[in-house]
């Protein structure tokens, strides 16, 4: 096994055969005294024990937690897919708010840039095909046509729980998915709307539950609980998934 040092712990990199999966794992050694698994973003299984347990005591938990690993191990590979499958090329399928749809992309040298949706497809017409060009173009036509979502979502939620806001602009961020301002305005990211519906939905709560309580205090998640109370399952599946659409 390959060592090296990484501040004042100790990093061992090793393979181990579960189910006949050949799995690689490290091993991160320090003064704890109990052993903790976690997969990484990149689908790599990270295992923190004490600096001085044994391989071989370290390889046995490994094996009475395979289930545990080869389930979770099976998830991180499918968001890799799924990432890869958010590129924006001809012929990619998407949904809008629950609603499937797909894209056409057609090259035509001598046209201007046209985006259109009819039945049920998504036609961007440009002189450069090029993905980084029909993401952008994508992007545009989203904010523009799809703000309306946002809008009757905001509005139906934000009688529901009494309350009023000014304005809501869409943007396009890596990490944040919705703000509300002091002055009650708010932001969504428009990729919400390529998620489940439940999910733009309990966003908006989110925000809006901020003209309430400014920040994330147990009165403030009470608020979002009484309006949605499975937000919980709802926050996790963004936190697991969100990164997909970044």
């Amino acid at each position: 096994m390959e060592l090296q040092k990484i501040g004042l712990k100790r990093v061992k990199e090793g393979n181990l055969v579960l189910d006949k999966k050949l799995i690689y794992y490290k091993i991160i050694g320090s003064s704890r005294t109990t052993l903790s698994l976690q997969i990484s973003n990149d689908g790599e299984l990270i295992i923190r024990a004490p600096k001085h347990l044994k391989e071989g005591e370290i390889q046995n938990f490994l094996i009475e937690k395979k289930s545990w690993i080869l389930s979770h191990l099976e998830k991180a590979e499918k968001r890799k897919q799924n990432q890869i499958a958010m590129n924006w090329v001809d012929k990619k399928e998407f949904t809008i708010y629950g609603e499937e749809y797909c894209l056409v992309v057609v090259i035509d040298k001598n046209s201007k840039e046209i985006i259109q949706l009819q039945d049920n497809v998504l036609q961007v017409i440009t002189a450069n095909g090029s993905e980084e060009n029909v993401k952008e173009a994508v992007a545009f036509w989203f904010k523009k046509a799809c703000k309306g979502i946002f809008i009757k979502r905001a509005a139906y939620y934000a009688d529901k729980m009494n309350l009023s806001y000014e304005r809501i602009t869409l943007k396009e961020q890596k990490t944040c998915w919705g703000s509300c301002s002091g002055n009650k305005n708010l932001n969504f990211n428009w990729k919400l709307l390529l998620m489940p519906p439940s999910i733009l939905d309990y966003v908006v709560v989110h925000e809006l539950a901020h003209l309430v309580h400014m920040n994330h205090s147990t009165d403030f998640w009470a608020v979002v609980g009484s309006v949605i109370p499975d937000y919980k399952e709802r926050r996790k599946w963004l936190k697991d998934n969100g990164r997909i659409y970044s």
